[in-house]
């Protein structure tokens, strides 16, 4: 069985920690919200988003989490593109 990506637990002996400098690695969670926003998520999605250093998505997904103190990067209209 392959182990849950949204685990906080490392995947690999090292992957929590570089072994030579000590860094965590950067990690990237895609978490999709709907109508309802956060309180629809499972708690592994809402602990992503917790834990958030950067929030990227349309105004309406990043008025749901309105006091984060995560760094904030909103979508324009994708459908321009």
């Amino acid at each position: 069985m392959s182990p849950d990506p949204m685990s906080p637990e490392p995947r690999h002996r090292d992957a929590r920690n570089h072994p030579a400098t000590g860094a965590t690695p950067p990690c990237i969670h895609v978490v999709g919200l709907g109508l309802e926003g956060p309180k629809s998520l499972p708690p592994e999605g809402r602990a992503a988003i917790e834990r958030a250093q950067i929030l990227i998505g349309a105004e309406r997904h990043l008025s749901h989490v309105p006091t984060h103190t995560a760094e904030r990067w909103p979508l324009g209209n994708l459908n321009t593109l």
